[in-house]
């Protein structure tokens, strides 16, 4: 698992440095898929790049499967097991064909030359991309291109699999090609998962939400938990999906629809079958 213990953040050296994080306690368990909300500015990508050791605590540890990010000999283990994904995938493009760009990290380490193709096959097949091994990935979509990113840290096979924003640059087609890839392969693969967002119907079916506020967690629970609490979520700068308002305005109402219900279906048949009991 990973662990945050009193995790403090500042940028700058001097003791009126900015504070990005103010003692976070945090821990993601195994096969866990965990979505990260929060305003802008709210410390979720300052968060996210301290469990690869891309920053390092200024007070408190970071702790990846018992190894410290604090500690420069466990550095390139933890990197091995905590792959990142960022939002724009242009940024994390390096080769000129879609197979190339994939083996890219393996070749890097050392990976002897049968063990890289059959990572880079088994990756591209995990995201669906194998029709596009020889295309040039400056020609593809968004979603596209951000799959052949995700394959791109799959191929190094890390235990945990951290996405900052992935879909921010993407249309409604990319979004949704995207978040289905992350839980196909979560759930074919058992990866544990942290995805940062600030599309909310995106963390739908994460197992737990935790939403930032001024670099300090202000929410956490299961997703129907966390989403009932409409004014909290509101006085932190959130909007909610907009059925799940509509059945929060509903019940504000008067009208006794049950609460935990997540989907748009759900919401229709709750509402319908309401309908008719009042006929």
């Amino acid at each position: 698992m990973i662990e945050l213990h009193g995790l403090v953040h500042r940028f700058g050296e001097a003791p009126d440095s900015t504070e990005a994080l103010r003692g976070i306690d945090l821990t993601v368990g195994e096969g866990e898929f965990l979505a990260l909300l929060g305003p802008n500015g709210c410390g979720k990508t300052t968060l996210a790049k301290h469990l690869n050791a891309l920053l390092l605590p200024t007070e408190g540890k970071v702790l990846v499967d018992g190894l410290s990010t604090s500690d420069p000999a466990e550095l390139w283990e933890i990197r091995r097991r905590v792959g990142m994904v960022f939002q724009d995938p242009d940024r994390q493009m390096v080769a000129s064909v879609v197979e190339e760009e994939v083996a890219f990290g393996p070749e890097n380490l050392g990976v002897p030359p049968e063990e890289i193709r059959r990572r880079v096959g088994w990756a591209l097949e995990a995201l669906g991309i194998q029709a596009l091994r020889r295309a040039d990935p400056n020609l593809l979509s968004g979603g596209q291109k951000q799959r052949v990113a995700i394959a791109s840290v799959l191929v190094m096979e890390p235990c945990y699999l951290v996405m900052d924003e992935p879909t921010a640059m993407l249309d409604p087609l990319g979004r949704r090609e995207v978040l289905r890839a992350v839980h196909d392969l979560r759930s074919s693969l058992g990866l544990t998962v942290l995805y940062v967002t600030h599309h909310m119907e995106e963390v739908l079916q994460a197992d737990r939400v935790v939403a930032l506020q001024d670099g300090r967690v202000a929410l956490q629970g299961a997703p129907a938990e966390v989403f009932s609490r409409v004014e909290e979520l509101r006085g932190l700068g959130l909007d909610i999906p907009s059925h799940l308002e509509l059945a929060w305005r509903l019940r504000s109402a008067g009208l006794e629809i049950p609460e935990g219900l997540l989907g748009e279906e759900a919401l229709v048949e709750a509402v319908l079958r309401r309908w008719r009991e009042l006929q």
